[in-house]
């Protein structure tokens, strides 16, 4: 091969390293729902409570396996959770998303690690509706 053809190689293939995301980064999106579950998670990993709440409608809930949570329940929730667990580490797949829910793998390791999918319902950009699906574990 020539010297030319050789370097020829070379712009593609660091487009497509330049394509690749880091490790734990969820790619960016056109989609203002999936940028406010994108933030979501970014505010989840930063620890920041108002930037996390500021992510969900007024009227918002959580189901777990606790039962469904009001807004202010949500607030008071990650607050007890950030401050009781500050080694918990989360990991977030690529968002997919289908009419208004949005589903996310989500790798959990706060001592031991468990992937879950959480299940996020969209009213316009905002998350009215966050839940872990049990039957994806």
């Amino acid at each position: 091969m020539s010297r030319a053809g050789r370097w020829a190689a070379l712009p593609a293939l660091l487009l497509l390293g330049a394509c690749h995301p880091p490790s734990g980064t969820v790619p960016a999106s056109a989609d203002p729902g999936i940028r406010t579950v994108q933030a979501f998670f970014e505010a989840y990993r930063q620890r920041d409570l108002d930037g996390l709440m500021r992510c969900f409608t007024a009227d918002a809930t959580f189901r777990g396996t606790g039962g469904t949570l009001d807004r202010a329940q949500i607030q008071a929730y990650f607050q007890r959770t950030f401050r009781d667990h500050p080694d918990l580490q989360v990991e977030a797949g690529t968002p997919a998303r289908t009419g208004t829910t949005v589903r996310v793998r989500v790798r959990v390791q706060a001592g031991t690690a468990t992937v879950q999918t959480w299940v996020f319902e969209l009213a316009g950009p905002l998350i009215r509706t966050y839940a872990l699906d049990l039957s994806a574990r």
